[in-house]
């Protein structure tokens, strides 16, 4: 089984844009939101994770985009 610093150095590694301090506030992001544990987000295959990361920025763009159409 892969650690959790494996795990995200792997990740960083898939794409230049994650550094590894964005990586470990996106696992944390990724457990909190969906309310996994530390085992459940080692099994995920990397390219769901980076799946799960783009859902969660788009949500949050088009929240921010909602709250400046009401001001």
């Amino acid at each position: 089984m892969l650690s959790l610093n494996n795990f995200l150095k792997e990740i960083s590694n898939k794409k230049e844009a994650f550094n590894y301090d964005n990586m470990v506030m996106m696992s944390h992001v990724l457990c909190k939101t969906y309310g996994w544990d530390y085992f459940t987000l080692i099994k995920q295959p990397i390219p769901f994770v980076f799946a799960m990361i783009e859902c969660i920025v788009k949500e949050k763009k088009a929240e921010q985009k909602a709250l400046k159409k009401k001001k």
